[in-house]
């Protein structure tokens, strides 16, 4: 189990690490904003990539940490059909988070199945 746990700590600070190397090679890129827009609700290509970074950083964090809380379920405390549900959503969930560059939109997926699983685990 420990293990495990090494190994989902070490993807983890391997994704922060390359998001962080990735936002510190793109400061001080240009940004070109059309005289027609209204500054004042124009938002640059660094703000967008810096908001999708912390939202991707976020589900990060929430998808680790709901690894690890699930990471002590026992198979012999659940049916078996219910248990291998919530099983392939585990894995997915842990493929996804150790993605060199996950998408917000894999995560949330991810998330999203490992949730449902999770509630529907029926206990024997």
């Amino acid at each position: 189990m420990n293990k495990m746990d090494d190994a989902q700590k070490q993807a983890f600070l391997n994704a922060m690490r390359m998001q962080e190397n990735k936002d510190e090679s793109s400061k001080g890129e240009d940004v070109t904003v059309s005289s027609t827009v209204s500054t004042d609700k124009v938002e640059t290509a660094e703000d967008k990539k810096e908001t999708s970074t912390e939202r991707i950083n976020g589900l990060l964090h929430r998808l680790y940490d709901e690894l690890a809380t699930l990471q002590s379920y026992r198979s012999d405390e659940y049916t078996k059909e219910s248990w291998m549900n919530f099983y392939q959503a585990y894995a997915y969930a842990l493929s996804v988070y150790e993605m060199p560059k996950p998408t917000e939109h894999e995560l949330t997926e991810a998330m999203d199945k490992l949730t449902k699983a999770k509630n529907q685990l029926v206990s024997h």
